[in-house]
């Protein structure tokens, strides 16, 4: 028989990597890049909520996951609004009711995830990291933030786009080139942010 206490000390700690970065500024690039070639899984805090909003509006899930989620809606009723405006007004009124309701949701997909590393692609909020600490067992998981930063990006003044300024990262992915460049900007971050791998 053993003791529960030593069962733990048996479990590998669970990665999850926490992307931020500006709006256009390759975080789901970066994420894509981590699922195909590092076995990370992917999450996003918005996915819920594109779910949602496309399940109410009658809108393809598609467009918000494209680039053209920066571009005009133009349907009645959505005028000079982009998709990704109309995605950050109902996640405001959803967080105006239940602040956490889409870290909740991510927190239940880790837990129930097999996967030994995690890449969350969306980190806007400081909230959000609160919440996945208090929830996630850090003997378990193990949470590292990340920024990637484009020079060429000017982010809006929306507050969700800066939340997260001036917050220690543990590592910054610079995407100021080709695929190429970008993977391995990926690759020096990481041996920066994990010198025993």
């Amino acid at each position: 028989m053993t003791d529960g206490a030593n069962d733990r000390t048996c479990l590998i700690m669970k990665e999850i990597l926490l992307l931020s970065g500006y709006a256009r500024s390759g975080k789901d690039s970066v994420a894509n890049l981590l699922e195909e070639e590092y076995g990370y899984r992917r999450f996003a805090f918005a996915d819920a909520l594109k779910d949602m909003v496309a399940a109410t509006t009658g809108i393809s899930v598609t467009l918000f996951h494209s680039v053209q989620k920066d571009t005009p809606i133009g349907t009645l009723g959505f005028e000079g609004k982009t998709y990704r405006d109309l995605l950050i007004e109902i996640a405001d009124q959803k967080r105006a009711i239940d602040p956490d309701v889409f870290s909740r949701v991510v927190a239940t997909q880790i837990i129930a995830s097999d996967a030994a590393r995690v890449v969350i692609s969306d980190w806007r909020y400081k909230r959000e990291e609160s919440f996945l600490r208090s929830t996630l067992d850090p003997a378990l998981y193990q949470i590292v933030k990340g920024r990637v930063v484009r020079s060429t990006v000017i982010p809006s003044s929306a507050p969700i786009e800066h939340d997260l300024d001036g917050e220690p990262m543990d590592l910054v992915i610079l995407n100021d080139g080709s695929l190429s460049s970008l993977r391995d900007s990926i690759y020096s971050a990481f041996r920066r942010s994990h010198p025993s791998s």
